[in-house]
């Protein structure tokens, strides 16, 4: 059977909807987070995480690409870094990283 190039059209449409939307959220969930921190450079709480393993855990590891561009986004605005630095590069990738195989595991 054929399939309907209009309905993958917009299941490719909707799914980068729904990244677009992760995207902010986890930005806006980092840029609380930057303003609830008790001492500096540690958080009582980090709801990107939660957001993050929801994500992995509720779509699947297809949602990651998304996750890496928003925690590059948050951690050049959020906290200023360096593009080519350890915490801009290596860290947002080990981030999502053991967050991606935490929710393989739990799922």
């Amino acid at each position: 059977m054929k399939a309907h190039p209009i309905s993958e059209r917009v299941f490719k449409l909707r799914k980068y909807l729904v990244w677009f939307v992760l995207m902010i959220v986890y930005f806006l969930a980092d840029r609380s987070t930057v303003f609830l921190q008790i001492w500096a450079s540690i958080s009582a709480w980090y709801p990107p995480a939660g957001i993050t393993l929801a994500m992995l855990i509720g779509t699947g590891t297809g949602c990651v690409p998304a996750l890496m561009v928003a925690g590059l986004i948050a951690a050049k605005l959020n906290y200023h870094s360096a593009t080519l630095s350890y915490t801009f590069l290596f860290a947002n990738a080990a981030i999502v990283g053991s967050y991606t195989g935490a929710a393989v595991l739990l799922k």
